[in-house]
């Protein structure tokens, strides 16, 4: 009687986050469910870390390649290439994708979908200088890779860029904005803002407090949002994603600030952080894209 007693708290001791091990390695965080992190420096990733082949796409017609850009740190991208004429001037788009800043790449099977019906549906490319105009040059990413595509701009407005690039636009798609809850919005819960605080640590090494405008644009000033290097802003928000109010007060503040660019709010109700990344040919996703598209090519 008092093995089947035991058995069942033995088993819920080994298997709760602060006790899981692994060959006597305790866990120093849980980051589920993207990764574990063990005491003795040991990384374990839980999901984004599939990759594909670049390849010719039969259903878009698009062609991807992969570029060496610093092979010494193995740093890689992926080219998009649409179908278009030789002799035709496109937009260029740097794609930044998301993952908590710490898993996926630009070789996962998700992002390979997802940038393929991108570029085929607003005939964008992604570095080909001699095809692509840069004068025409667009940021976009999603989630961690929205938060890294609005560092980028505020960098180029403040430092310039060279060889006559122009960014004309950025695409916050969901982004990953966090800090104390936004003015304006609903009392946050406080064991999530301190769990969000906890893992924003582990992410940048505690090198930046949850409210450094690395994560929290908000505590920018005006002036430097003044200079965000662009003409035009898209926001995503998803309803039911957990950054929202975040995001819906980025867009606010950006408005408000005395930036002398266009800013544009696209929310889709009942869908979740990122959601059109699994769900690419959901009418809800396809009118989210076709937006983005719209965004990208206008004039």
């Amino acid at each position: 009687m008092a093995s089947r007693i035991l058995l069942p708290i033995l088993l819920f001791l080994l298997c709760s986050p602060g006790r899981r091990r692994r060959g006597g390695d305790p866990v120093k965080f849980d980051f589920s469910p993207f990764l574990i992190e063990y005491k003795s420096g040991r990384v374990k990733r839980l999901m984004g870390t599939d990759v594909v082949a670049a390849s010719a796409d039969v259903l878009t017609g698009v062609s991807s390649r992969d570029v060496a850009i610093d092979p010494a740190n193995d740093v890689r991208a992926r080219l998009y290439l649409p179908s278009f004429r030789a002799t035709a001037k496109v937009p260029v788009l740097l794609y930044f994708h998301g993952g908590a800043f710490v898993v996926e790449s630009a070789f996962t099977p998700i992002y390979h979908a997802y940038l393929n019906t991108l570029a085929a549906k607003a005939g964008v490319l992604a570095v080909s200088v001699k095809y692509g105009d840069l004068r025409r040059l667009f940021l976009a990413g999603d989630s961690a890779g929205g938060n890294i595509a609005h560092n980028l701009a505020l960098r180029a407005g403040e430092e310039g860029l060279d060889g006559g690039a122009r960014i004309k636009g950025v695409a916050l798609l969901d982004p990953y904005f966090q800090g104390r809850s936004p003015m304006g919005a609903d009392a946050m819960d406080p064991a999530y803002l301190q769990s969000a605080a906890r893992t924003w640590s582990f992410i940048c090494a505690g090198k930046y407090p949850i409210d450094h405008p690395y994560a929290n644009p908000l505590a920018l000033p005006a002036s430097s949002w003044q200079r965000l290097g662009c003409s035009r802003v898209l926001v995503t928000v998803s309803e039911q994603d957990r950054l929202s109010p975040w995001q819906r007060a980025y867009y606010a503040t950006l408005r408000s600030s005395g930036w002398p660019g266009q800013a544009e709010l696209y929310e889709t109700p009942g869908e979740g952080h990122v959601y059109f990344l699994t769900k690419l040919s959901t009418p809800q996703a396809q009118a989210e894209m076709a937006t983005l598209v719209a965004f990208i090519n206008r004039n």
